[in-house]
């Protein structure tokens, strides 16, 4: 039987009196790759919920809008008179009302 080179030797020996430090770093390698998963879920959900607050922002910003528009312009007449029949259902008195219904089949 041929002997072993010596760097197989050395490497062998190594490997026999420092397995523990391989576990360990393997260990410490799984750990790592658990939490940077969960960062990575985790960054996603905040991204997540950024989005829909920037929407939210948007649609509060035009309701806003709408809002102020809405107590701007109180003092016109054909707005007081648009608000009326809009939102009360009431109408000029040389007009008529019309009602649709849905009948149920």
């Amino acid at each position: 039987m041929l002997p072993k080179p010596r760097f197989l030797k050395s490497l062998e020996e190594i490997f026999i009196h420092s397995w523990w430090v391989i576990l360990f770093s393997l260990l410490c390698y799984t750990w790592l790759e658990h939490e940077n998963r969960q960062q990575r879920v985790a960054f996603h959900e905040l991204t997540q919920q950024l989005m829909e607050l920037k929407n939210h922002q948007i649609e509060a910003s035009k309701q806003r809008i709408y809002l102020l528009n809405q107590i701007n312009s109180q003092s016109d007449p054909a707005w007081v008179e648009l608000t009326l029949i809009k939102i009360l259902g009431l109408i000029p008195e040389n007009q008529k009302k019309i009602y649709f219904s849905h009948e149920n089949e």
